[in-house]
């Protein structure tokens, strides 16, 4: 099961049943669950890429050096609208 799962790391336990199962191992899905779970193993997370930063018209925005590294990523910037928490409670619950 680890050497499966260093070989394939975004492998989950469902992927390693099948691939032990090929392999002749015989044992159901809730076995292959239980033994990944105990032995601590987990499939690293994908981050995915971000396109859109949301912000309020704060000074850090107006910066020409933020502005162009913006545009070098691809990132869109969205305002929230002068006078409006709403759009964005999230932040503005830390206020």
């Amino acid at each position: 099961m680890r050497r499966i799962a260093r070989r394939r790391p975004r492998f989950g336990s469902p992927r390693i049943h099948d691939a032990l199962l090929k392999r002749g191992w015989e044992g159901n899905h809730k076995r292959v669950e239980r033994l990944w779970r105990e032995e601590g193993m987990q499939v690293p997370r994908k981050q995915r890429k971000r396109r859109r930063l949301c912000s309020d018209n704060g000074p850090e925005f107006v910066a020409q050096e933020v502005t162009r590294w913006l545009d070098r990523a691809m990132v869109k910037t969205l305002f929230i609208a002068k006078g409006s928490p709403w759009e964005n409670g999230y932040a503005e619950s830390f206020n």
